[in-house]
């Protein structure tokens, strides 16, 4: 083997090598840039279906994380309430993908429920930090 040809495939071999951990390096790079925290936080969506002939809703959690009745909050415009006091539930009790409440005049809501309305799902956790999981403004629910 020639003295050129060796100094070619070692060029070669280096630069592979290189051009490897240029892409690691950049694809953990990337990673470590656009991952989520990791499910740090709550997740969890629901679906509202609002009837005018009555001013109520019923709220179903339609999927994500189970969360504790007591810290899960339905805000309104005139009120603020807990899935279990909504719900008669026992606060430590799991709100899970299918339970359902309603709001209005008649339930623990208290109040009834119009298109001008908006209703948010809030989770707070021990520590009082609060996150709105789902909004519905009237006639739209959003969809995350």
């Amino acid at each position: 083997m020639a003295i050129g040809d060796r100094l070619v495939s070692e060029t070669a071999g280096v630069a592979t090598l290189v051009l490897f951990t240029v892409i690691v390096t950049a694809s953990v790079g990337i990673g470590v840039l656009f991952v989520d925290e990791g499910g740090a936080g709550i997740q969890a969506n629901f679906s509202f279906d609002h009837r005018s002939d009555t001013s109520s809703m019923t709220v179903t959690h339609a999927e994500g994380d189970e969360l504790r009745a007591g810290n899960l909050y339905i805000e309104g415009p005139r009120t603020n309430v807990t899935w279990a006091e909504t719900a008669g539930w026992n606060e430590s009790r799991m709100v899970s993908e299918g339970d359902i409440i309603q709001l209005s005049q008649q339930s623990a809501y208290g109040s009834s429920v119009s298109q001008s309305d908006t209703i948010n799902i809030v989770y707070v956790d021990d520590s009082g930090n609060q996150t709105t999981l789902d909004t519905w403004n009237g006639s739209e629910s959003s969809q995350f």
